[in-house]
């Protein structure tokens, strides 16, 4: 009897094993719990679960192992069945502001978050980019990596054939850096952010930037732009920022000679053929040339409801003060207190106000640019939206720890 019971004791002992052996690796291939980091979604205002399997496949086919970690239970996010290959976005921080809980957030204080800025052409690029040189230095943080237009596809191919996931201190930026937490490992905290403007202003910029400098920009240098109209360049680029947020590295691998599609849509946008080539570029090539109106459609509805989950902080280059401040209150790194006098060349344009209200008029009254630039027309409009929740969620935080100085000046800076 006492032999039978000491079996039974150790079968039990061996059962308790294994089923915490297996509570354990389940919870691991699960997200984060509520109570800590929210990777890819809000701890609690969601209610989104997330699993996923690592699996590094062939450089061949990129996007396969970047969509190897599925979302459930979140109708807002299925992935649209447009004709698109949509690479499905994970492992990210949603808004700090609108969509963490106070717990969520109190998880976050102290931690250090991998950083991806995306940059958008002519939306203040430049003084972030060396703001965020200059925070790296003082923070510990590692010096930013530029991923840009034209490297995607050889950083994506490296990092996945490494097996590669970016350290929880590395910050990013540049126009392609929409992904770079796809590849972050399970539960590692990893965050997007951008800073926006109206397209149409931003249209104006960057054709006199274009003019300017004839530089090798991405979205310079396929045409020779001294030598076409406003409103052909507007038609031309369209809507950039729709293209950036449905990157898919399959896609920055077409070539004039392997696509029909960019040999199609670059002989009506008139491309310079011995020009490079850029990603943004192929996926406007794509979405033109395979999609209808009813699907961009879709697709558009599909970016728009996704914002507040992708980016941890949406900024406007029209209220850079601001966003630093946000930014700062989100990271818990210095954002304002290093970068905030230093927007000398914030929205500094070559042609008076009177002359740009001129071109602007001229991109409004033309019929074939508002269709252009009618994705991005509406993207910008939600992200105003919830940059405007975000402030006012931001006062609030300051009244409740009595902030008084920071709640001066945050109402100096609302109201310039």
């Amino acid at each position: 009897m006492r032999r039978l019971k000491t079996k039974r004791l150790f079968f039990c002992a061996l059962l308790t094993i294994f089923g915490t052996f297996l509570l354990r690796s389940f919870q691991r291939s699960m997200s984060v719990p509520r109570e800590s980091i929210p990777a890819g979604a809000s701890a609690e205002k969601t209610g989104q679960a997330f699993s996923w399997s690592v699996l590094f496949l062939s450089t061949k086919n990129i996007s396969v192992a970047l969509k190897t970690k599925s979302k459930s239970n979140n109708e807002k996010e299925a992935i649209p069945n447009v004709g698109y290959p949509v690479v499905p976005r994970h492992n990210y921080i949603p808004n700090y502001f609108t969509r963490l809980s106070d717990e969520a957030r109190r998880s976050l204080a102290g931690r250090k978050i991998a950083i991806s800025y995306l940059h958008h052409q002519k939306c203040a690029g430049m003084n972030m980019r060396l703001c965020m040189i200059k925070i790296a230095r003082n923070v510990s943080y590692l010096s930013p990596r530029l991923i840009w237009d034209g490297s995607v596809v050889s950083y994506y191919e490296k990092r996945i054939s490494e097996n590669f996931a970016p350290d929880d201190r590395m910050m990013f930026y540049g126009d392609a850096a929409f992904g770079v937490c796809d590849i972050k490992r399970d539960g590692e905290p990893c965050s997007y952010f951008t800073i926006l403007r109206d397209p149409y202003d931003r249209i104006v910029s960057a054709y006199e930037y274009c003019i300017a400098v004839h530089s090798r920009d991405p979205i310079c240098s396929l045409w020779n732009v001294e030598n076409i109209t406003l409103e052909e360049f507007a038609m031309h680029t369209g809507s950039h920022l729709f293209a950036q947020l449905l990157y898919n590295v399959d896609i920055c691998e077409m070539t004039l000679s392997n696509s029909q599609e960019l040999k199609t849509v670059g002989e009506q946008d008139d491309i310079d053929k011995t020009k490079r080539l850029f990603c943004w570029y192929n996926h406007k090539a794509y979405i033109d040339y395979h999609l209808s109106a009813t699907a961009k459609q879709t697709l558009l509805d599909y970016v728009v409801g996704n914002l507040e989950m992708w980016f941890m902080v949406i900024g406007m280059a029209d209220e850079y003060g601001l966003t630093l401040q946000m930014l700062e209150a989100a990271y818990g790194i210095p954002f304002a207190k290093e970068c905030m006098g230093e927007t000398e060349n914030i929205n500094k344009e070559r042609t008076s106000n009177n002359i740009r209200a001129e071109y602007r008029n001229r991109l409004l009254s033309d019929k074939r640019v508002r269709e252009a630039l009618y994705y991005d027309e509406k993207i910008y409009e939600e992200s105003l939206s919830i940059f405007n929740r975000q402030k006012q969620i931001f006062l609030e935080d300051l009244l409740k720890v009595k902030d008084d100085n920071l709640y001066n000046e945050y109402r100096n800076l609302s109201n310039r």
